[in-house]
């Protein structure tokens, strides 16, 4: 896993790992990091857990083989923005309808395209 970090006006981190399950914790455990720091609720952080483990998935089902993604984490005061692109070229699988289900309900954007996966959300809740 390499690590670089570049900010304007925020906090952006980018994490380069591996396209395999055992990933997904270190993503998590990033983003549970930064809400913490944030002051976000256990709920708000949570939310976000879930919605990158959805990302992430799309991401590992577009191709068939282990390959490399860079995952940025876009801070800005209570808003994150994590953003999954593979360096490989894979494009992320289709979101089925309960993918969209889950993530309009715990985050405020969830999109995929062609060569990449974001979720976004703004915490609203004091801690």
């Amino acid at each position: 896993m390499d690590v670089a970090s570049r900010a304007a006006g925020g906090r952006v981190v980018d994490l380069v790992v591996d396209l395999d399950g055992s990933s997904l914790s270190t993503i998590r455990l990033v983003a549970a990091a930064f809400g913490a720091d944030a002051g976000w609720s256990v709920d708000e952080i949570d939310d976000v857990k879930l919605a990158l483990s959805e990302a992430f998935s799309l991401l590992l089902a577009g191709g068939d083989h282990v390959g490399r993604a860079v995952v940025s984490f876009d801070l800005h005061d209570r808003r994150i923005e994590v953003t999954f692109r593979a360096q490989d070229g894979r494009r992320p699988a289709e979101a089925d309808d309960l993918t969209r289900r889950i993530a309009a309900a715990v985050v405020d954007r969830f999109e995929v395209a062609d060569d990449h996966v974001t979720v976004a959300k703004a915490a609203l809740e004091l801690a």
